[in-house]
Order: C-alpha cells, then sequence, then structure tokens
C-alpha cells in the first residue's frame, strides 16, 4: 500500500544513515585498536632489535677490551713458556716440575705438560692432569701442529670449555717434541673489570629487563661431528626452558653463511621465536679460534605480546558492546520520536482518533485498492445535532467530553475495514472499503446510527444527541477525495433536514 510503502521508505532510509554512522563509528574504534596492536608489535619488534644489538655491541666491545688485554698477555705469556723451555733444558724431567710453585712464581698463570699422546701429563690444576684430547679430531689436529712446530703460539681470549668463563691459552712445543707446554689465564683473575663483560651476564641482565626473552644460550659448533653443544649457559635458566630442542641444522647453517638463521615454533600452546647468530656475525673481526665458532641462540616467547594484544582486543569488543547499546538505543529514541512525532501529526489532539490528512492518505490508498479489486468505498460525514446547545449549557469542556465519548463510540462501531476521523469542531468522516454493494455495508451504517441512541453521561450529566449520516460512493459519486467529502457533507445535509438516519449523494 501506498501510505505503507512511504513511511517503509523513510524508516529504510533513516535505518540505512544510523547503519553507515555505527559502521563509521566501529571503523573508528577497528582502526585504534588495529593501530594500537600495530604500536604493540613494533614495541616488540624494536625491543627484540634492541636486545640483539646490545649483544652484537657487547661482543664487538669485549672484542675490543680483550684485543688490548691479549697484547699484554700473550706478551708475560711468552715470556714465561721461554722460561719454561729454557727450564725444560735443565730439567726435562717434568714430572719433578713444583707445578705449585711456577704458578706462584708467574702470577696466577695456571701450567700444563701435554705429552705425545695428547694428555695433560702433569699440571698447576690438579683436576685436570690425565686429561685427554686425543678424543677431539679437530682440536687434536691443532695440538699435534703446534707440537711439531718451533714457535710459541697463542688462542685469542674466548670460553673456556670447561667453565663458564673467559680465558686465554698459549703453546709452546719442547725441542725434541715430545712435549708441549701450555698455559693459561682466567681473564677475571687478571682483568676483573671484564669479567661482566660475556654473554651470561648480559643475558641474566636482559632477560630481567624484556619479560618476553625466554632463554639466551650460547652453542659451539663441531663440523667433524655435525653438531653443536651447549657452550655456555645459565644453568637455572637452561632447567627452566628445556622444552625446546636446539636445531643443529640452523646453528651450522648460521656458522657456514655467517648469517642469522630464525624459525618458529610452538610448545605448550605458544609460540616461539628462535634466533641463531653467529659469533663472527657479531665480532668487530673475523677470527677463528681454535676450538670452532659458537652461535648465540635466542628465544623469545610471544606470551607477553600476545597478552597485550589480547587485551586490547577485549578493550575494543567491550567498546563496541558499550558503543552499540548506546547507539542504539539512541538511534531507537531518535528514530522513534521521529516516526512518533509523524504519528501525532495524523491524530487529533482531543479525541485521538485520525484527523484529516490522516483520512486523505488513507482514502489514497483504499482507492489504489479499489480499482485494483473493482471493489467500491463509502465515505461517511456526520455532525453532532445541537452541539452548540451543549457548549453553550455545560460549558466547553463538557462539550470536549462529549466529543471524546462519540469518538470513541464510532471507533468500536466501525468495521475492519473502515476508519473514522475528526474533521473539526463536531465533525466526523469516516470510510468503509472493500465491497461491492451498498446492501453489504448497510448494516454497519446502522451499527453506527445506532450509538446515538443512548444517552451520554458526562460528569453526572445524561446528554443527549443525536446525528445524520451523508455517504458518498466511490466511484459512482466521484474519483476526487475532496470531491467524495463534499458528496457526503451534502448528503449529510440532505439526511439532516429530512430527518433520515442517513442518506446516499446523487451519482
Amino acid at each position: 500500500m501506498r501510505t505503507v510503502k512511504r513511511i517503509s521508505l523513510k524508516a529504510r532510509i533513516l535505518i540505512f544513515i544510523a547503519l553507515i554512522v555505527y559502521a563509521a563509528i566501529v571503523a573508528s574504534y577497528y582502526k585504534y585498536y588495529s593501530n594500537t596492536v600495530d604500536i604493540i608489535k613494533s614495541e616488540y619488534k624494536t625491543g627484540i632489535n634492541l636486545i640483539e644489538q646490545s649483544i652484537i655491541n657487547e661482543t664487538k666491545y669485549t672484542e675490543i677490551l680483550s684485543l688490548i688485554a691479549e697484547k699484554d698477555l700473550e706478551e708475560d705469556m711468552k715470556k714465561i713458556s721461554y722460561e719454561l723451555l729454557e727450564l725444560y733444558q735443565e730439567d726435562p724431567h717434568v714430572l719433578q716440575w713444583n707445578m705449585d710453585e711456577l704458578r706462584d712464581k708467574y702470577g696466577q698463570m695456571d701450567i700444563y705438560v701435554i705429552n705425545e699422546d695428547l694428555e695433560i701429563l702433569t699440571s698447576s690444576l690438579e683436576g685436570e692432569i690425565g686429561m685427554s684430547f686425543a678424543n677431539l679430531p679437530s682440536f687434536a689436529r691443532t695440538l699435534r701442529n703446534r707440537m711439531a712446530g718451533h714457535e710459541f703460539k697463542s688462542d685469542s681470549i674466548n670460553f673456556s670449555m670447561q667453565k663458564n668463563e673467559l680465558k686465554k691459552y698459549s703453546y709452546m712445543p719442547t725441542p725434541d717434541k715430545k712435549y708441549l707446554l701450555e698455559l693459561s689465564v682466567t681473564i677475571g683473575d687478571r682483568y676483573p673489570e671484564l669479567e661482566n663483560l660475556n654473554i651470561l651476564y648480559l643475558s641474566k641482565n636482559l632477560i630481567d629487563k624484556y619479560p618476553f626473552i625466554e632463554a639466551i644460550q650460547v652453542h659451539k659448533y663441531d663440523a667433524d661431528k655435525g653438531k653443536s653443544d651447549i657452550l655456555f649457559f645459565d644453568e637455572e635458566m637452561l632447567a627452566e626452558n628445556n622444552i625446546l630442542e636446539q636445531d643443529d641444522n640452523l646453528i651450522r647453517t648460521a656458522v657456514e653463511t655467517l648469517e642469522v638463521q630464525e624459525h618458529i615454533i610452538q610448545a605448550d600452546g605458544n609460540n616461539y621465536t628462535i634466533k641463531y647468530i653467529p659469533h663472527n656475525y657479531m665480532a668487530s673481526e673475523i677470527r677463528m679460534n681454535w676450538w670452532g665458532n659458537y652461535v648465540i641462540e635466542i628465544v623469545y616467547n610471544d606470551l607477553d605480546i600476545m597478552r597485550s594484544i589480547d587485551k586490547q582486543r577485549v578493550i575494543f569488543y567491550q567498546n563496541i558492546a558499550l558503543t552499540s547499546v548506546i547507539y542504539i538505543a539512541l538511534s531507537y529514541m531518535i528514530i522513534y520520536t521521529i516516526f512518533k512525532n509523524r504519528e501525532i501529526s495524523y491524530i487529533d489532539y482531543l479525541t485521538q482518533i485520525p484527523n484529516r490528512k490522516r483520512f486523505e492518505e488513507h482514502m489514497e490508498v483504499s482507492i489504489l485498492t479499489a480499482n485494483k479489486r473493482d471493489t467500491k468505498i463509502a465515505v461517511l460525514f456526520l455532525d453532532l445535532d445541537g452541539f452548540k446547545e451543549i457548549n453553550d449549557v455545560y460549558g466547553h469542556n463538557v462539550g470536549d467530553k462529549v466529543l471524546q465519548e462519540v469518538a470513541r463510540r464510532l471507533k468500536i462501531s466501525m468495521p475492519r475495514n473502515g476508519i473514522i476521523c475528526r474533521l473539526g469542531g463536531d465533525e466526523f468522516i469516516g470510510a468503509i472499503s472493500d465491497f461491492t454493494s451498498f446492501q453489504d455495508i448497510e448494516g454497519h451504517i446502522d451499527t453506527i446510527s445506532s450509538i446515538f441512541e443512548k444517552t451520554f453521561k458526562v460528569d453526572d450529566y445524561n446528554i443527549s444527541i443525536s446525528s445524520s449520516i451523508g455517504i458518498s460512493m466511490y466511484p459512482e459519486c466521484s474519483s476526487s477525495i475532496d470531491q467524495l467529502i463534499q458528496g457526503a457533507d451534502d448528503a449529510m445535509y440532505h439526511a439532516k433536514n429530512n430527518q433520515l438516519k442517513f442518506s446516499l449523494c446523487d451519482e
């Protein structure tokens, strides 16, 4: 129907506008959420870069300081090695040497005598006497070459194979090639200020500062065996983070390519990013160490970042939910107010029944329907006889109540396919549609007319009132709404003048 379509179209437009505004609000919230997540990820990435750069800088700094210390230590070790060589020439029975006195003499230098079988024959460190290097192919080859040589050799400062500490080693072969005189010094003993310049100390500080670091460990890669061993680690940290196994292939690739290797794994429902950073990638200069290359392993967990993102996601959904409730309520109030105001514009303020504007729209729809179905419409015009006298005798307040009661009775008496409206004053107009002959509605006309047979009780007054009904028919009388109303008005006066209950207009 036309009226329904008009209302539906306005409703659709309002709803469409409301949805667009709502979508814009959601989009703004999502953009804020997305930007916040990007910032969290960026901070996470920045933290990772700072961590790795700290390790790289620390390694380079350690290398620089180590070079300075090495020059000093190398001179001492070379001097001591020649003195030990002179001692050997004087007394080749190395087992008779007093190692404790020699260590005291050379100030914190540990002394080792390695025989042709690559065993430590004697040493200032009793716990290492009898240790064999023959089962370490690469290191064994290095020792044999140095034993067969004629010159003093020293290694760079590096981590001890047995302890998590920086050490320096030197080697001097005896002229008869029977022994290799080895010296070692713990850097922390000679240079305490370098004690904390190592990955273990740095890793503890980094883990305390960044909760998304799961572990930092150092691996030594053995090219001969094709596998790596954890060389340098925090035992407590290692015990707490034993769910992740090292990847020897990535460690080997890192050593061979001198490039950082990375992979992501899942464990215990969390994602872990593991990076392998080769030593030579970080060092200030590339120097091959006698014990092989080592790789720093950094394990990052996404638990902290996922918690932050989840928190932002919850905030996002809470904002959307709260905004939706408020927005829907506000939109409903606005739309309800608009349609309520529109509804009010169709209602007579006194009687609360439809007014002429609503009647005309109803007639437009009814005429379209009648044309489609080939049916008729009866327009009814009523006014109250002697209503002016009621106002004069009982007052306008009583008169208004009479009009309200008349409107109530008329509304009740109208059939389902009818409508009753107030034109103004004491005039009412109605319409009955969807019938084919006047006989179909004649009973309804009698019902409407009969409402005036009973008195109207208002404020303890019993007021009698009558009315005549004028009727015009569509399409017989006219196809114009205004002419149908005028025709019904003329018929009403005809009925009043002739004291008839109702009168039909002339065709």
